[in-house]
């Protein structure tokens, strides 16, 4: 009886064992996570909508692949996370500690609390949301620091995607003004192919932080199995794409913030939520992938989203910087009368006291340059209106010349090494200002307060970006936390963006 009892006892304990698997699933979409208590969480299927008994009777479970790998034991291997301790440690070991489940309206999400063996004052936490009306699954990490001193981050990505695939073709774009999204299609093969951009918060220009592949060797636009992942983020990313036969899933890709020249230091008893990646997938080629994440996009991410967009026309081609009150009435007149819907003054209308006639000075000062506009905008607006039209105008107010009356008062707002001449960028005296300055972030607000406040009815703002980040260095930030810069830009431009639309 005892030896029953016995036997009993251990298959219940291997059952009890036996690491619990959790799915989040979308329309035509599966994601199974397994998790186990004081282990690393296993990722185990990403692909069409199955059930897990299915997927398993099928073969089709990844296996030895841990959900969020982190540099610490197999170090042979890609990780996702690098962590540098207080005393110097950096070897990191992430298990479990706890799964949280939650639904809010359409959105289901998993959240694995992990924490270091080691250092159990670290903790991460990786979420997963499935859209229960469209074919998206977002991923993202949270990294907490419970303990009273400082750690560093080296490498902190948002989310790790295995490919159950060995064939896998690439589709990635990049650009530049008047060259934008160039498409380019090339096989994975074995290695690493690595996508990343160090350009600031103008990323997009140049090389997009998106990308699909194609699992059986090709990407057609209606009929082959493709995922597709973009980044949710508008500064510097890094995506890795391993491709060896030591990756038993045969295809690993990680992405999020890029680390380089971005050692994040995470105070005590603060924490980083990296931005989210979003994936969906589809066996219906490229326009499957599209129109999912077009879907979304317009649903979740754009303001009215789902309404159409207004016909406009902008100044610049017609003027550039040439943007008297005369010139513009005779635009607006004639653009009304091919039927357009919103006319935009850009560049040029600007410049109190050294008005902007080009690319050199004036950024900066955003009030009327009365010697271009005499009477202000309010009569442009009002033709705009009189001829059935909507009205916009045009800023960036996170930049600023060296000619200018803000930086004649303000020269430490801007990014620069306090022992190093500086580098410009358009015109040849256009610099960044230091938007981790909190007294910066109040007066980028306060140019589109007094504009809207001024001018409620101004429809449309067209916020431009004409500048990659140069001189990586903040007079506001204290020099141990320098390379915080580009996290923290990126994160104090968010901030002020959320706060002008709130």
């Amino acid at each position: 009886m005892k030896k029953v009892l016995l036997i009993i006892g251990a298959i219940a304990m291997a059952f009890a064992a036996q690491a619990k698997d959790y799915t989040l699933s979308t329309p035509n979409s599966t994601l199974i996570i397994s998790a186990d208590e004081g282990k690393a969480p296993m990722f185990r299927y990403y692909g069409s909508r199955a059930e897990v008994s299915d997927v398993r009777g099928a073969g089709r479970m990844i296996n030895g692949q841990e959900a969020y790998p982190a540099f610490g034991t197999r170090c042979d291997r890609p990780y996702a996370s690098l962590v540098k301790q207080h005393d110097g440690d950096n070897a990191v070991k992430l298990v479990v500690e706890k799964v949280i489940e939650s639904k809010e309206g359409t959105v289901s999400t998993l959240s694995f609390l992990l924490r270091d063996v080691a250092h159990p004052t670290l903790a991460v936490k990786l979420n997963y949301s499935a859209y229960s009306d469209c074919d998206i699954i977002k991923m993202n990490t949270e990294y907490i620091n419970e303990g009273k001193k400082p750690v560093v981050l080296q490498k902190y990505l948002s989310a790790v995607l295995p490919i159950q695939s060995d064939n896998c073709v690439l589709l990635h774009l990049d650009g530049t003004t008047k060259n934008e999204f160039n498409e380019h299609i090339e096989p994975l093969t074995n290695g690493v192919k690595i996508i990343s951009t160090q350009a600031g918060s103008q990323v997009s220009k140049h090389v997009h932080a998106s990308f699909m592949l194609g699992l059986d060797g090709r990407l057609d636009e209606t009929n082959c199995p493709v995922v597709a992942g973009t980044l949710v983020w508008m500064g510097n990313f890094h995506f890795e794409f391993h491709n060896t036969l030591q990756n038993r899933a045969r295809t690993l890709f990680m992405g999020g913030i890029n680390p380089a020249a971005s050692d994040y230091t995470l105070a005590a008893k603060q924490s980083l939520a990296t931005p989210e990646m979003v994936f969906a997938y589809s066996t219906e080629g490229k326009g499957g992938v599209t129109r999912t994440l077009h879907r979304w996009a317009r649903k979740y991410q754009l303001l009215d989203g789902t309404k159409e967009r207004e016909v406009l026309l902008n100044s610049w081609e017609g003027v550039h910087f040439d943007t008297t009150e005369e010139n513009l009435n005779g635009m607006i007149t004639d653009f009304a009368k091919l039927g357009g819907e919103m006319f935009v003054v850009d560049d040029g209308w600007f410049g109190p006291k050294y008005p902007r006639n080009n690319g050199v000075s004036s950024l900066g000062d955003w009030g009327i340059a009365k010697s271009k506009l005499p009477n202000g905008i309010r009569p442009l607006i009002d033709l705009t209106h009189k001829n059935g039209m909507k009205f916009g105008i045009w800023i960036e107010p996170e930049m600023v010349n060296v000619k200018s009356e803000l930086y004649e008062k303000h020269p430490d707002w801007v990014l620069r090494h306090p022992d190093f001449e500086p580098s410009y960028g358009r015109g040849g005296g256009q610099m960044l200002l230091d938007l981790t300055n909190p007294k910066v972030q109040d007066h980028v607000f306060s140019i589109v307060d007094n504009i809207l406040t001024e001018n409620p009815d101004v429809y449309y703002i067209k916020w431009d970006n004409n500048m990659e980040m140069f001189n990586a260095s903040s007079l506001y930030l204290p020099k141990a936390l320098q390379s915080n810069l580009q996290v923290e830009f990126t994160l104090a431009l968010e901030k002020i963006l959320k706060r002008i639309r709130a």
